[in-house]
């Protein structure tokens, strides 16, 4: 089984988190992770390391280095960062046969080799379907400039399940690559908006449970034997999360803090500078919960 992340400095402040909840409920010993890593400190690498040995972690990682900007430059960022785009090279930089990749905000409280298990028919990703494309965030572009059946539903790329084999025949990435760059300011939620539009509903639908949506706002979940998604903002481990987010606790369960302390001392300035651009965020959450 072979399980990949795509991170940069600071998206390294959740993984923590997501590494330790995903290797205390795998059941499979050999688990191979794939750490993509834009720009990365190798302080940061030497951390993910150290945690992995203290988690008594089995199987094998390997890191693999690219410049997100570099790379996806042209294509709108999410609040000033390219790195979400990093799953997009999945099928170009690693070559194995199926993927399950995951985002860094994630909390893995169910045996992912049930995933494993899905034979994904033909379809090239799988996902957990979410709402339909008339009220994506993208809908304008999606249903008026795309042409794309509104009631088709939509999905959150935090969670993929990805056929390398069968996303090589069939030329994916130069599909998403061409679409891209006729569209690069359209893609208001980055990589999620161009797999979207270029998949159009054409996907595999994972069990709802495999990609559980947490909102800063909303009350406690209780979904045994799932995967909590931390969107939006703030996150559990931004500034103030402690107490702006209702899945701190939740966070905080599977967090070291020696891990938060490594990452956070090392990229105090980056943090600020993310709770500057998430300000709104900030208020919102703050004027919603009075």
């Amino acid at each position: 089984m072979v399980v990949c992340f795509c991170l940069n400095n600071l998206g390294a402040l959740g993984l923590g988190a997501s590494l330790a909840s995903l290797i205390k409920q795998c059941s499979y010993t050999q688990l191979k992770i794939y750490f993509l890593c834009s720009l990365l400190d190798e302080k940061i690498k030497d951390s993910i390391a150290r945690l992995l040995s203290e988690l008594n972690f089995t199987g094998s990682y390997i890191f693999i280095d690219f410049d997100a900007q570099k790379v996806f430059g042209k294509y709108k960022p999410l609040q000033s960062d390219w790195a979400a785009y990093g799953c997009l090279l999945i099928p170009e930089l690693i070559n194995e046969e199926k993927v399950l990749y995951l985002d860094t905000d994630l909390i893995i409280e169910t045996d992912i080799s049930d995933i494993f298990n899905e034979s994904l028919q033909n379809f090239v990703i799988g996902a957990v379907p979410s709402t339909p494309i008339q009220y994506a965030l993208e809908h304008n572009f999606f249903c008026n400039t795309l042409g794309i059946d509104p009631t088709l539903s939509t999905f959150n790329s935090g969670v993929l399940f990805i056929n390398i084999e069968r996303w090589r025949v069939v030329d994916i990435s130069d599909g998403l690559r061409v679409l891209g760059e006729a569209y690069p300011q359209e893609l208001l939620s980055a990589d999620q908006a161009l797999l979207n539009a270029y998949f159009a509903g054409n996907f595999f639908k994972l069990d709802e449970k495999y990609n559980v949506h947490w909102y800063p706002n909303q009350s406690p979940v209780e979904n045994n034997g799932s995967i909590f998604h931390f969107v939006g903002s703030p996150k559990p481990w931004d500034y103030f999360g402690k107490y702006l987010h209702s899945g701190y606790d939740k966070w905080k369960v599977y967090s070291s803090d020696k891990w938060y302390r490594e990452i956070s001392n090392a990229k105090r300035g980056m943090q600020l500078r993310r709770a500057w651009a998430i300000r709104k965020s900030y208020l919102k959450t703050m004027l919603k919960r009075t």
